[in-house]
Protein backbone atom coordinates (compact mmCIF):
# COMPACT_ATOMS: atom_id res chain seq x y z
CA UNK A 1 0.00 0.00 0.00
CA UNK A 2 2.63 2.59 0.95
CA UNK A 3 4.49 1.84 -2.28
CA UNK A 4 1.58 2.43 -4.36
CA UNK A 5 0.55 5.82 -2.88
CA UNK A 6 4.21 6.56 -3.41
CA UNK A 7 4.09 5.80 -7.08
CA UNK A 8 0.68 7.55 -7.46
CA UNK A 9 1.13 11.12 -5.77
CA UNK A 10 5.17 10.97 -5.83
CA UNK A 11 5.13 15.18 -6.00
CA UNK A 12 2.32 15.14 -3.00
CA UNK A 13 3.80 15.31 0.96
CA UNK A 14 1.96 12.02 1.28
CA UNK A 15 4.15 10.67 -1.69
CA UNK A 16 7.53 11.05 0.88
CA UNK A 17 5.74 9.27 3.91
CA UNK A 18 4.56 6.46 2.24
CA UNK A 19 8.07 6.10 0.83
CA UNK A 20 9.63 6.58 4.02
CA UNK A 21 6.48 3.90 5.70
CA UNK A 22 7.65 1.34 2.92
CA UNK A 23 11.16 1.57 3.72
CA UNK A 24 10.47 1.04 7.61
CA UNK A 25 8.47 -1.95 6.90
CA UNK A 26 11.09 -3.36 4.69
CA UNK A 27 13.41 -2.57 7.48
CA UNK A 28 11.32 -4.49 10.34
CA UNK A 29 11.85 -7.55 8.28
CA UNK A 30 14.36 -9.44 9.16
CA UNK A 31 14.49 -11.17 5.35
CA UNK A 32 15.54 -8.07 3.96
CA UNK A 33 19.40 -8.00 3.76
CA UNK A 34 20.99 -4.25 4.32
CA UNK A 35 22.49 -4.01 0.89
CA UNK A 36 18.70 -4.12 -0.52
CA UNK A 37 17.58 -1.85 2.20
CA UNK A 38 20.86 0.69 1.51
CA UNK A 39 19.37 0.62 -1.65
CA UNK A 40 16.01 1.53 -1.16
CA UNK A 41 17.20 4.57 1.25
CA UNK A 42 19.46 5.84 -1.98
CA UNK A 43 16.40 5.73 -4.32
CA UNK A 44 14.39 7.71 -1.48
CA UNK A 45 17.16 10.34 -1.89
CA UNK A 46 16.93 10.50 -5.14
CA UNK A 47 13.43 10.84 -5.34
CA UNK A 48 13.01 13.42 -2.25
CA UNK A 49 16.35 15.15 -1.53
CA UNK A 50 14.85 17.63 0.44
CA UNK A 51 12.65 15.18 1.87
CA UNK A 52 10.70 15.48 5.91
CA UNK A 53 13.10 11.61 6.16
CA UNK A 54 16.10 12.90 4.06
CA UNK A 55 18.73 12.64 7.22
CA UNK A 56 17.43 9.28 8.92
CA UNK A 57 17.15 7.83 5.43
CA UNK A 58 21.30 9.11 4.69
CA UNK A 59 22.05 8.00 8.13
CA UNK A 60 20.68 4.51 7.44
CA UNK A 61 21.98 4.14 3.69
CA UNK A 62 25.55 4.84 5.44
CA UNK A 63 24.86 2.61 7.85
CA UNK A 64 23.76 -0.22 5.73
CA UNK A 65 26.00 0.32 2.92
CA UNK A 66 28.95 -0.06 5.57
CA UNK A 67 27.65 -3.13 7.28
CA UNK A 68 25.69 -6.14 5.81
CA UNK A 69 23.13 -8.75 7.07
Amino acid sequence: YFLRVAQRYPAQPVGDDAYFAYLQCLDDMATVNRSELAQGYKEYLGRYPQGKHADLAQTRMDAYTNSGR
